[in-house]
């Protein structure tokens, strides 16, 4: 008798056990936004699409279809990084908990990038880049933000799909990698201002690159408000079609220098760009002093510099622009052999127009390292920059290849390969999918 009572007591004991199991699971996925959170059902909504796209969790992707409201963000005129990330906070989350407190001695250093735009043998035209940066925890995301129509039919905010990168944030508020926990989900909702690069649907595509030189800091003039420049692919992504209308818009703001807390060169870390749309049109844009450098195939600058080949435009991180008085001495010390080996390379195709795989193959060949485990693990260690590397040896460079692409304007698509692994394609349209 008593073991059958026991017996009874054990299995009631299972049945509520799975029926707690049970209801744990579902309120683990549940649809019902945490209670604890200050989000809309719309931003409830985008952190919910939130996926790892890698098995490693590395790479996420995320559909953004809350309003992150571009126009209120760009009116506060914020001129630096801490500026930036409070104005986004009071605009799309101003009953928010969390706060992100930066390190600014986390600041990253050692950074690169490579990028490219020319013909495609599809008809289209691409744009190549290699986004070259310490390994520290990766916040790499891949951002889908849908087109936007006002009430007469208007497009007013493009579809787009760029990758995002927001371990240097991340690491200035000394966060891991992840998003475990409700204040790294609110992290999330802060992403479409941090696309490094990307494409939108009217063929328009972007990439930037950093110059590790003294920043630049614009004084406002005729009622221009400031724009930090790592928000530039946001801007003219959602707002532009053609290179003209990029250029033309930009030229309206005061640029500013990401990460600056003050006009001091410790903290700077300046930016060019390659734009390039589904006309041909692609520029190098580069900012000297006051002035905006708009240089196109044919200028003067990368005409010459380019081996007299006007089918491609190409910028690693070193000015192009020659004004001698303005630009910093030394300019061939960071990224002139990843300029020299792609430079040969489209010399020697002349007018043959490149296939997708054929730009991820130049990507390659400028990669900072072998995707070699034992070198990573190393790089991770040495994450913030050592005075005694050699510059001009890429094996003792404290970085890799984080990612690289190939946008292409006919199919509004990219190519993206994840840490030197070029034996692993992953493609991302417009829409998320």
């Amino acid at each position: 008798m008593k073991k059958e009572i026991m017996k009874r007591i054990s299995l009631a004991m299972i049945a509520i056990a799975s029926f707690v199991l049970m209801g744990c699971d579902s309120d683990e996925s549940s649809d019902i936004r945490p209670s604890d959170v200050t989000w809309t059902d719309e931003q409830w909504a985008t952190i919910k699409t939130l996926r790892p796209v890698d098995s490693d969790g590395y790479l996420y992707e995320l559909n953004y279809t809350a309003d992150y409201k571009l126009d209120d963000v760009l009116a506060l005129g914020a001129s630096n990084m801490l500026d930036i990330i409070d104005g986004i906070k009071k605009v799309i989350l101003p009953k928010s908990q969390y706060n992100f407190p930066f390190n600014m001695t986390n600041t990253p250093l050692g950074l690169g990038c490579t990028c490219f735009s020319a013909a495609a043998e599809d008809g289209g035209y691409i744009l190549g880049r290699n986004y070259d940066f310490p390994p520290m925890d990766e916040h790499i995301m891949i951002i889908h933000t849908p087109q936007v129509k006002d009430a007469n039919g208007k497009i007013v905010r493009h579809a787009v799909v760029g990758c995002a990168d927001l371990s240097p944030v991340a690491n200035l508020i000394t966060e891991e990698r992840g998003y475990k926990d409700n204040k790294m989900k609110e992290f999330v909702l802060y992403s479409p201002y941090f696309i490094l690069d990307g494409i939108n649907d009217a063929g328009l595509m972007c990439g930037l690159m950093v110059l590790e030189y003294d920043g630049v800091f614009q004084k406002a003039k005729d009622g221009q408000k400031n724009l930090l420049n790592v928000l530039i692919p946001r801007l003219i992504l959602d707002k532009c079609t053609t290179v003209k209308e990029a250029t033309d818009l930009i030229s309206n703001y005061a640029i500013q220098t990401m990460f600056a807390i003050n006009p001091d060169p410790m903290y700077c870390i300046d930016m060019h760009f390659v734009i390039a749309d589904n006309k041909g049109d692609r520029v190098v844009v580069e900012w000297v002093g006051d002035d905006i450098k708009i240089m196109h195939a044919d200028s003067e600058d990368l005409y010459e510099r380019q081996g007299n080949n006007a089918n491609y435009v190409l910028s690693t991180n070193f000015y192009l622009s020659k004004d001698k008085k303005l630009c910093p001495e030394g300019v061939k010390e960071i990224g002139f052999w990843r300029y020299e080996t792609l430079k040969t390379q489209f010399n020697k195709l002349k007018d043959t127009k490149l296939t997708v795989q054929g730009a991820m193959d130049m990507c390659k060949s400028v990669r900072i390292m072998n995707n070699d485990q034992d070198a990573i693990k190393t790089m991770i260690e040495l994450t913030y920059l050592n005075p005694l590397i050699n510059w001009n040896d890429k094996n003792e460079w404290p970085w890799i290849t984080l990612w690289s692409e190939v946008y292409d304007t006919k199919t509004q698509s990219m190519m993206f390969c994840l840490r030197e692994d070029y034996d692993r394609h992953y493609n991302f349209g417009l829409e998320y999918k």
